[in-house]
């Protein structure tokens, strides 16, 4: 029987309390399982059933992954009550806190979590990809008459860059979204007549007029904002055009 030294012991006591704190158990067939501690219980027991975004966060409080969710009591619950392997697996083993953040709809939800993965950069959101190809960018083009697109490269050609998104979903919902909140240039130049989306209000007209270049740099100061995380100034846009509109 080998010989079992004090330092040994104290090795052993302190390996098992790690294990302890973190309260998992490993299944190798099945992934693995993760049992929240009795803080995160708690705290699990209050989410609503709403729709809202959370912010998980490390031992330090580090916010580590951003998500999104109908209903955030059985989205955020999923990840303890649930078997996981790989990303998911090693997220969950280090989540130590969360918070969250209702919302009135899912879109709300959808767009919330981008500027919160653009604001904080978490580890397991942005770190874990394997590599930037193939994962879009939003793009502000750098032209007399700006234009915000979708690419899938860093070019140094003066434009303006965001990103890169989880998918093309994403960036494509955050483009429509700010064309019709922030609209720049949707035509393809001038052409002597409105485009159908100047009519629609997604467009400044520069298809039938000189658009002023200040007016374009308001817009993408608007824009730079947003995606940089500060949604309440989108938001009291959104209220404005809707009391307009009612009246």
């Amino acid at each position: 029987m080998p010989h079992t030294t004090i330092l040994d012991k104290k090795a052993h006591f302190v390996e098992q309390n790690i294990y302890s704190s973190y309260n998992f158990r490993v299944n190798i067939l099945k992934g693995v399982s993760f049992v929240a501690s009795e803080y995160l219980e708690h705290k699990l027991s209050l989410l609503p059933d709403l729709p809202g975004c959370y912010l998980m966060k490390d031992i330090n409080g580090k916010i580590i992954y951003v998500g999104k969710a109908k209903n955030l009591k059985n989205r955020v619950r999923s990840y303890f009550k649930s078997s996981h392997e790989g990303k998911t697996a090693r997220l969950v083993s280090e989540i130590a806190d969360f918070e969250y953040i209702i919302v009135s709809s899912d879109k709300e939800a959808f767009l919330l979590e981008i500027t919160l993965i653009q604001k904080h950069r978490p580890y397991f959101n942005i770190k874990l990809k394997q590599g930037n190809n193939g994962y879009p960018y939003i793009k502000i083009t750098n032209e007399r008459d700006p234009q915000i697109k979708i690419v899938n490269s860093l070019l140094k050609d003066g434009g303006y860059y965001f990103g890169p998104y989880p998918n093309v979903y994403a960036a494509e919902e955050t483009v429509n979204f700010l064309q019709k909140v922030y609209p720049l240039r949707r035509c393809n130049g001038f052409q002597n007549r409105p485009c159908l989306y100047y009519h629609m209000g997604q467009c400044l007209g520069a298809c039938f007029k000189v658009v002023p270049e200040e007016e374009y740099a308001r817009q993408i100061k608007r824009i730079k904002s947003f995606l940089n995380g500060n949604v309440g100034a989108c938001e009291a846009t959104i209220d404005s055009e809707n009391a307009k509109s009612s009246c």
